[in-house]
């Protein structure tokens, strides 16, 4: 646990925070979010990562992210697209994307993404793409039995992550048992630690195709589940013009 906060950055936890992820290259959305977190009054930004993948814009994303200057943290997608190798169990939609990625990409954007820090932290919040244990191996989280070690290895008392682009709240009591919930606003509770998915901005996989992320008021301790409408058909339009795999712009609408 040391050596994870070791590396976490640390700074001003009395801002309202809006944490999202896995854009996967969908500017439109990402620009509703974050014209909705501006109404919102939000200053601080958490990524959990995949920026990249799947969509047709993948620059574009990057750079709204560094003009934020977001607290960021590498995804698989972008390991993968930056990263020289592609592992065989990778489907064959999202490789072909990625190899499509990684030609778009500038030098600069491609030194970005694989530069980018397995996990961070300001104060009392943390983010993760996948897991805190140690490792790239990119587990997928859908249950308390899969959130248990990673909960564990926690240091801090409220954490995101990504990866699995579907909403949901892992909470682990004093007594050590995980709980997990669907959630609209959470009240942080002292003695227990929150382990949240936000959804994701660009590729939502809940059945909702509205853009998703979570907005912590640190005021009143509460974190909610945002959903934001945003331009699919042009998003979906621009998927198809590049030559991307059909999929990638039909599951836009269905929100899976």
């Amino acid at each position: 646990m040391r050596l994870l906060s070791s590396i976490f950055k640390t700074g001003s936890t009395s801002e309202k925070t809006a944490i999202f992820g896995d854009i996967h290259s969908n500017i439109e959305a990402l620009d509703a979010v974050l014209a909705d977190m501006e109404t919102n009054g939000v200053t601080r930004f958490f990524c959990t990562g995949d920026v990249v993948g799947y969509g047709a814009d993948p620059s574009a994303c990057i750079q709204r992210l560094r003009e934020l200057d977001a607290l960021t943290v590498k995804g698989n997608h972008d390991e993968y697209c930056v990263g020289g190798f592609v592992p065989a169990d990778v489907n064959p939609i999202a490789r072909e994307a990625i190899l499509w990625t990684e030609k778009q990409l500038t030098s600069a954007e491609s030194i970005w993404l694989l530069n980018l820090p397995m996990r961070r932290r300001d104060g009392e919040l943390g983010v993760v793409h996948s897991t805190f244990e140690p490792g790239q191996n990119w587990p997928y989280i859908f249950n308390a039995q899969n959130a248990e070690p990673s909960l564990q290895l926690q240091p801090i008392p409220i954490a995101f992550y990504g990866h699995t682009h579907r909403p949901t709240v892992f909470v682990q009591n004093q007594k050590g048992t995980i709980h997990q919930k669907k959630f609209e606003k959470i009240r942080i509770k002292k003695n227990r630690l929150y382990f949240f998915n936000p959804g994701s901005v660009g590729q939502p996989r809940d059945g909702d195709p509205r853009a998703a992320y979570a907005l912590y008021d640190p005021a009143e301790k509460t974190v909610t589940l945002q959903r934001v409408e945003y331009d699919i058909k042009t998003a979906a339009e621009k998927i198809l013009r590049t030559g991307l795999p059909s999929r990638n712009a039909q599951r836009l609408a269905l929100g899976k």
